[in-house]
C-alpha cells in the first residue's frame, strides 16, 4: 500500500523537491510525455513513469532552443 505522501497530489515544484531535482527536470519530463492532469500528480505516478521510460530524455529535441541546449548537456 502506498504511503499517504505518495498519494498526495503535487505541483511541479513539489514533485521536483520530492524527486530531489530542479523544477525544470519535471517540465522536461512533461515535454517528453509525462502527463500531469490539472498540473498535479502523485510521487508514485512520477516514479512509475520514470521506471517505464528510462531513456525519456532521448525523446526530446535538441534544437537551438534554450530547452534543447539544457537537454543536450545532460546526455
Amino acid at each position: 500500500m502506498a504511503s499517504n505522501s505518495e498519494e498526495q497530489l503535487l505541483s511541479v515544484k513539489e514533485l521536483a523537491w520530492k524527486l530531489n531535482r530542479h523544477p525544470n527536470y519535471v517540465y522536461l519530463m512533461r515535454k517528453a510525455g509525462f502527463v500531469m492532469g490539472g498540473n498535479r500528480t502523485t510521487l508514485e505516478e512520477a516514479r512509475e513513469w520514470l521506471a517505464e521510460n528510462p531513456n525519456w530524455r532521448g525523446r526530446l529535441t535538441t534544437g537551438d532552443s534554450k530547452l534543447g541546449k539544457i537537454v543536450s548537456s545532460h546526455n
